[in-house]
């Protein structure tokens, strides 16, 4: 679900399945943050998941994107939602839907 704390953010690499890096934009053209750590809210990360990976390398490697922020992690990981900046899609919820992720417990 979009809300308030929806931002813009550009992917510059995938790590796993559910842990990439990018740039986060936290207030249009004032706060851009580099090197930012990301981990999809929800997402059980599976480090030998080849096929979350290589899905969320196509879908967000690269890209803009939307992310809404549920937080950090104890690591200091952006914990996000993704959303493709053109069809709004939920890409973890894509991840589900396709059986290629699952959900933290």
């Amino acid at each position: 679900m979009k809300d308030n704390w929806t931002r813009h953010a550009k992917v510059t690499n995938v790590f796993s399945d559910s842990v990439f890096m990018g740039t986060l934009h936290l207030l249009p053209n004032e706060v851009v943050l580099n090197n930012q750590a990301f981990r999809l809210w929800d997402v059980q990360d599976d480090p030998n998941n080849k096929a979350g990976k290589k899905f969320l390398e196509t879908m967000i490697h690269d890209k803009n994107i939307n992310v809404t922020i549920h937080g950090k992690d104890d690591f200091g990981y952006w914990l996000v939602e993704v959303y493709n900046d053109i069809s709004n899609q939920s890409i973890n919820e894509s991840l589900f839907q396709r059986k290629i992720a699952t959900r933290i417990e």
